[in-house]
């Protein structure tokens, strides 16, 4: 029941001084609604032409198909004026048409005259009425008000009964979705509360274990729809796949950035006071183990970058698992965080000892390596014969040097993933309960902050009371869904202009829905849509009428905010 549009504020009263605004805005909020019926009370004593609410009515539905007038105050119109053309829908068009009362004075009200005798009332005075009594009975009376609301609240209905079954629907899925994230009322006694924090760490901890190995989790599903993105052991897996990958694509080559004169000076160097001619195994230490330091970074790098991941994976199941106690969470994070850390860096010291290992000690037993020594040596062609012996030494060191740094690359990038797999990765989801569990009996903290906020039992309570609401509601929409009752003309018109007009806004919110996914797509790669939810709702708007502001009664489905 939705005020009139106010102009002016009363004095002495809470009404602001931009009450116009409001109760425009109000009225635009409810009565822009597509599935809103208008009931639009304009008194029979004024110019039609003048009416706020006709004009309002008509801005806000444009097609006319859901505002039917209202004439207030005809007992109290001038002598030798009436109505009848405006009943009779001669002078400002609606589609529903008007219909006429005479409602109760401001007197009868004092007098506690009963509604029922109002009516009587009014009928008696239409029916004795010169000039109304020979008008259609569907043109006057709050009898005949009420049936018409009636047969055009079911006509509503019955084309929007679908969308409206299929939105009570997904609302009351979304309800108990959020029921379950809530979960039961907290325990009273402490042990109880424990025994409920030791059942919640083991839901954790599985769900954290099935994450990483790919197993289906069926808890981990209903506390929350994932997004079909890498997750878990998958994007574990593509960090390491991602390792040193820049030093093994098929075009690179380790020694691009030596230059020749580099080894020829190493080779010099390296020669000391030996004869001539034998080039040391000193010169292929001294350039290669640059080569090797540079592997070190990378690979500890991929450890971290699998340590982050573990420890935002471990936080979102948290935060999931334990919803309802968020003081609890940051408490339980830290020593999460303390038991992933101390996982770290073991299996740091084992990388860069492997690295390490590498550097200080050349050694290979491949067979191909160890078998074509000599083919290592750049032939010399007859042309070449004359070539610089030095530029020999040079081709040959370079060629070894390629040939010994893939073999290392390929034992690195084979070892680094199995270490950090092992030491970290498996080492986390072993150790992870028992640490929990051992170092959580010591912390007398945790029991006290095991309490949930005062906001959550309250929405508890109220979601639990909107889903017996919606419980009924969906009751009551499979009990009446053929809506059977005899239509007018009128009415029948209404629902195919209703249908039509339903498929119309359908097909165009289709295609901008396909545009702005089309758009998002384009800029973001997702789908940034979502459909808007709309409930049917029954609105009237009212001019001033008598004295105290006395509002008409009607009834609304949609809950005001």
């Amino acid at each position: 029941d939705l005020p009139g549009i106010t102009r002016i504020p009363l004095k002495d009263s809470d009404q602001p001084k931009d009450i116009e605004k409001i109760t425009t805005e109000m009225a635009k909020r409810y009565c822009g609604d597509g599935r809103t019926i208008i009931l639009c009370v304009v008194a029979a004593n004024i110019d039609l032409t003048t009416s706020e609410a006709l004009k309002y009515a008509q801005e806000w539905d444009k097609n006319m198909i859901r505002t039917i007038g209202v004439l207030t105050k005809i007992d109290i119109m001038d002598t030798g004026t009436n109505c009848k053309k405006t009943l009779m829908n001669q002078e400002v068009f609606l589609k529903l048409g008007y219909v006429g009362v005479k409602n109760r004075s401001q007197q009868d009200i004092n007098d506690k005259v009963r509604v029922q005798r109002g009516l009587d009332a009014e009928k008696q005075w239409f029916m004795n009425h010169p000039i109304y009594r020979s008008l259609p009975k569907d043109c006057y009376g709050t009898d005949t008000l009420t049936q018409k609301l009636s047969r055009i609240m079911y006509a509503h209905i019955r084309v929007n009964l679908p969308d409206i079954t299929k939105e009570v629907d997904e609302k009351l899925k979304s309800v108990e979705e959020r029921i379950r994230d809530l979960g039961t009322p907290l325990p009273t006694t402490d042990g109880q509360r424990m025994q409920m924090l030791w059942a919640m760490i083991n839901t954790f901890v599985t769900s954290f274990r099935n994450k990483i190995t790919g197993k289906f989790d069926m808890k981990a599903m209903q506390i929350k729809k994932e997004k079909p993105d890498l997750s878990g052991g998958a994007k574990i897996k593509s960090v390491f796949f991602n390792l040193f990958s820049d030093y093994t694509a098929q075009n690179y080559q380790v020694t691009k950035d030596l230059l020749d004169k580099d080894i020829e000076r190493s080779i010099v160097l390296h020669e000391g006071d030996n004869l001539s001619g034998f080039p040391s195994v000193e010169v292929f230490y001294y350039l290669i183990q640059p080569e090797l330091e540079k592997l070190k970074e990378p690979a500890v790098k991929c450890l971290f970058d699998v340590y982050y991941y573990l420890e935002e994976l471990a936080h979102t199941i948290l935060e999931k698992t334990f919803v309802r106690f968020p003081t609890v969470i940051g408490e339980l994070m830290a020593v999460i965080q303390q038991i992933m850390s101390e996982e770290r860096d073991k299996a740091k010291y084992i990388v860069e000892s492997l690295i390490d290992s590498e550097i200080g000690y050349m050694f290979t037993n491949d067979a191909e390596y160890n078998g074509k020594r000599t083919d290592i040596v750049p032939k010399i062609d007859e042309a070449d014969k004359a070539v610089d012996p030095t530029t020999i030494y040079v081709k040959e060191m370079r060629a070894r040097i390629e040939s010994y740094y893939k073999l290392v690359l390929r034992n690195v990038r084979d070892s680094v993933p199995k270490i950090i797999g092992c030491f970290l990765v498996r080492s986390i989801q072993d150790k992870m309960q028992l640490e929990l569990a051992s170092r959580l009996t010591k912390n007398e903290q945790v029991n006290s902050l095991l309490s949930e906020p005062p906001s959550m039992a309250e929405e508890r309570k109220r979601l639990n009371e909107t889903r017996d609401i919606l419980r009924k509601a969906v009751k009551v929409m499979q009990r009446d869904q053929d809506l059977n009752t005899s239509y007018s003309q009128t009415e029948d018109e209404l629902i195919t202009d209703l249908a039509k007009l339903k498929m119309e806004s359908r097909k165009k919110v289709e295609e901008a829905s396909e545009k702005t996914k089309k758009a998002a797509t384009n800029m973001f790669g997702l789908d940034a849509t979502k459909k808007k939810h709309q409930l049917l709702s029954l609105i009237h708007i009212s001019e001033p009428t008598r004295p105290l502001y006395i509002s008409y009664a009607v009834f609304c489905l949609k809950k005001k905010k």
